[in-house]
């Protein structure tokens, strides 16, 4: 007697079963037919399903609009928690899940034969589907669109068969879930425009980081595969490298997969006469290249390619940039006076027979950089009084630069007084803090003066003057019009 086998092709539905086998069996909405048992399970499941997801979908909602749990959260945290809400909405809960979670167990050693059961029990993997199933395109087809359904990347296109592998629709319909799956396509479809393009612009888990490296070499020489694997900011860095020589040698080409931000080390892919080539330099350099590497040795050595870089970077890579530049480049006197002059607030190693060029200083001096070798800046800088006046123009704080002999001068303090509005007193010598003329002097150039006057002085002045204020700097003295210095002496 023949044994009864459900999964025989010549059955499709109940009605096609063995008399004594029917009422073991029921038919399914989605075609075929499973087990009776299967089936009520399934359909319990998949109530309890709907009513969780139902109930999470309402539950996550009032997170989201719950002012007073955000209000406590930082701005950063209050996004994460909104996108991480929004995210769990989107992936709902199977019958699946729920039967996994309940303990119902299935033997995972034998295959799922037969189509109304695989679909029931929702194992949209194919893992557990037998090589018949893998080769059904209904199949395949409703496993790929219920991962895409329920939020899941983890559909692998490798496990359908050979035959669907080469099925346009079944790949393009893949990339729903994750265009990974391209690397399993076909050599053929590999080499469709139509499939690979799809992939590049897919989304989901791998969003084509490197689809070229599995496209052919007909699709990596193509000009609009080029263009649209490099609009992908994220992918270029993956995909630029399987590009054609001759791609890779186009300026245009080159150009695009710099642009990015963080890609300018890529110029070590493109063509040896593009590595000198100005614009791609330049793009490179701008891209995260600070170190130059890879850009030609002319350019290298054209200390106006390398000044019109160090105009155009930001912050502090353009002290990273002066860094990777060569000993002779280094000590350029319009790049160092550049590198001062356009970002003084961060550290600056220059070297130290630089400091011997009163230009040079001067710039220092104006801007007020912190420069590792500063206490190597000759003597003659810091008593030069015009030049720190001229730095003062700039930046009123010069004085400070300003060597003790200027220092102790009545004239130059009295000067730098009337350029600062008052604060160059704070830099003046001891001694002239001390001297009851000089400070009646220095007050009546700028009331704000008192302030730097010696402890013996405010001591003194305590005793007549009617307001006194403490601040942060110690007695601050408040003085009226009327009041005369002259007069307590």
């Amino acid at each position: 007697m023949e044994q009864f086998n459900p999964s025989d092709p010549r059955y499709k539905e109940v009605g096609d079963l063995p008399e004594e086998q029917r009422e073991n069996f029921v038919d399914v909405e989605s075609g075929g037919f499973a087990r009776k048992e299967a089936e009520e399970k399934y359909r319990e499941a998949r109530s309890i399903a709907e009513f969780v997801n139902s109930m999470r979908s309402v539950r996550l909602k009032k997170i989201i609009e719950d002012v007073e749990i955000l209000h406590l959260c930082d701005y950063d945290d209050r996004e994460k928690i909104t996108s991480d809400v929004q995210r769990a909405m989107e992936v709902k809960l199977t019958a699946a899940d729920i039967l996994h979670a309940e303990g119902v167990k299935y033997d995972v050693d034998k295959p799922i034969t037969m189509k109304g059961e695989f679909l029931r029990q929702g194992y949209w993997d194919l893992e557990r589907a037998s090589e018949d199933l893998r080769a059904d395109k209904d199949i395949v087809m409703t496993a790929i669109s219920e991962c895409v359904r329920a939020g899941r990347n983890f559909f692998s296109l490798d496990l359908a068969s050979e035959e669907l592998r080469a099925d346009k629709d079944v790949v393009l319909a893949s990339f729903g879930a994750s265009s990974d799956n391209f690397r399993y396509a076909s050599e053929n479809l590999r080499g469709d425009k139509e499939v690979v393009l799809a992939a590049i612009r897919a989304g989901g888990h791998g969003a084509s980081l490197d689809i070229l490296k599995y496209a052919s070499e007909e699709m990596r020489d193509d000009d609009e595969v080029a263009t649209v694997v490099l609009h992908d900011k994220h992918d270029t860095r993956k995909n630029f490298e399987f590009l054609s020589e001759r791609l890779r040698s186009d300026k245009g080409i080159a150009l695009a997969a710099l642009a990015h931000r963080d890609n300018g080390k890529l110029i070590c892919l493109v063509s040896e006469n593009l590595q000198g080539d100005r614009d791609v330099a330049m793009k490179s350099i701008l891209s995260g290249n600070i170190k130059l590497e890879n850009i030609s040795e002319e350019l290298r050595s054209d200390k106006n390619f390398l000044l019109e870089v160090m105009d155009k970077l930001d912050g502090y890579d353009s002290v990273k940039f002066y860094t990777g530049l060569s000993p002779e480049m280094q000590k350029d006197k319009k790049i160092i006076i550049s590198l001062i002059s356009s970002h003084p607030r961060y550290s600056i190693d220059i070297p130290v027979e630089a400091l011997k060029d009163r230009d040079i200083v001067l710039e220092i001096f104006k801007y007020n950089p912190s420069i590792t070798s500063a206490s190597d800046i000759p003597k003659e800088f810091r008593e030069d009084e015009t030049l720190i006046f001229e730095a003062m123009k700039y930046r009123s704080g010069a004085f400070w630069k300003a060597g003790l002999k200027l220092r102790s001068d009545k004239n130059f303090i009295l000067k730098a007084i009337q350029m600062s509005d008052g604060r160059a007193m704070e830099a003046a010598s001891d001694e002239l803090k001390n001297d009851f003329d000089f400070v009646l002097l220095a007050f009546q150039t700028n009331s704000n003066t008192i302030e730097y006057a010696s402890k013996e002085i405010l001591d003194k002045l305590e005793k007549f003057m009617p307001v006194t204020v403490t601040g942060e700097k110690g007695r601050i003295m408040v003085f009226h019009e009327t009041h005369s210095l002259k007069k307590i002496k």
